[in-house]
């Protein structure tokens, strides 16, 4: 993937975890800003939740049988909505957390954004001028597989490094976040 300025088409891959050009903004951004890639976590960490979630679903299949003869009817039914709540919140917890935990990238700065339990919001931010080093780790069989891995961004001083994980495509991903460091460095060498 290569960063093309005259190219402005949003484009997207896996379920859109990866989005280039996407027509979004955010809070906080400046009028000059334009993003050039949005990032989530790549769909295959959708199959440990999804694996839980169904085998939640099937459990009160199974134990409804045990639990007739220990509980009357009403109880029992209860029992299964309070279960199917509790597995439907799970669910759109994972969805949710999905969602929102995305990481952008702007012609001018990096941005990660992460919610965590859905009520502490946590925002990492650095300017391409403070950025240092790129840097894509992809460890195992299945990430090397299915092209994803995490993502290192090196800031300066006391700056709070930032991270993408599990992201697709992360060479890809370090690659366009270098082409806007060296066109950041080369308009301020220029003037």
């Amino acid at each position: 993937m290569t960063l093309d300025s005259s190219d402005k088409k949003s484009r997207s891959k896996h379920l859109y975890s990866l989005c280039v050009n996407p027509e979004v903004s955010f809070e906080g951004q400046t009028k000059s800003e334009r993003v050039i890639l949005l990032l989530r976590a790549h769909p295959i960490t959708f199959v440990p939740w999804i694996i839980v979630a169904s085998l939640m679903f099937l459990l009160p299949f199974i134990l409804n049988v045990f639990l007739f003869s220990l509980f009357r009817f009403k109880e029992v039914i209860f029992i299964n909505i309070f279960w199917y709540s509790v597995t439907f919140s799970y669910v759109l917890v994972n969805i949710i957390s999905w969602l929102f935990n995305v990481g952008i990238v702007t012609n001018e700065r990096i941005i990660d954004i992460d919610y965590q339990y859905l009520l502490y919001k946590e925002i990492s931010a650095s300017t391409l001028e403070d950025a240092v080093d790129v840097t894509a780790k992809t460890s195992g069989f299945i990430h090397t597989f299915l092209h994803y891995g995490d993502i290192y961004v090196q800031t300066a001083g006391n700056i709070q490094n930032i991270e993408f994980y599990k992201t697709p495509d992360p060479s890809d991903v370090v690659s366009v976040i270098n082409q806007l460091m060296q066109q950041h460095e080369d308009r301020r060498a220029s003037l």
